[in-house]
């Protein structure tokens, strides 16, 4: 089906947009403003980097929900990085300084970060939205200064 205004062709998803879309000007606006939230808090989410302590505090992975993480690698050193899957740790890759990396995973997911010398770092829980996994330099944990 062809939609014209004016004579004119229009693209089909403007007119639905037109003809689907809130009934009143307070709708709108109030489903704008849920849009722009929803797309602030995608672009500022941030995983916690979480400083390793023992083997034994690292949390094991859970969750079924497929979320999409990119690790960014803020040190001036290669990094490891690792999946937690019970006692097993399973290697993913190694990263550049400054090198980011896109990663496939789940809510739940936990990724042990070493250096390359297989040394413990720290480790990220995914959360349940896309975000930024940025490996950084991290305080000792119990070290609040």
């Amino acid at each position: 089906m062809q939609v014209t205004e004016d004579g004119k062709p229009v693209f089909r998803a403007q007119y639905a947009f037109q003809k689907v879309g809130p009934v009143d000007d307070q709708e709108f606006e109030k489903t704008l403003a849920e849009y722009e939230q929803s797309l602030k808090a995608f672009k500022s989410n941030k995983l916690t980097f979480v400083p390793y302590t023992t083997r034994a505090a690292l949390p094991r992975s859970r969750g079924n929900k497929e979320v999409r993480i990119v690790f960014q690698n803020d040190l001036k050193k290669v990094v490891k990085y690792w999946y937690v899957e019970g006692e097993e740790n399973k290697l993913y890759g190694e990263m550049q300084p400054g090198e980011r990396r896109p990663q496939q995973t789940f809510a739940g997911h936990v990724w042990l970060i070493t250096d390359k010398d297989d040394k413990p770092l720290g480790y990220f829980i995914v959360g349940g939205v896309e975000g930024t996994a940025r490996i950084g330099p991290v305080k000792p944990a119990g070290n609040p200064n």
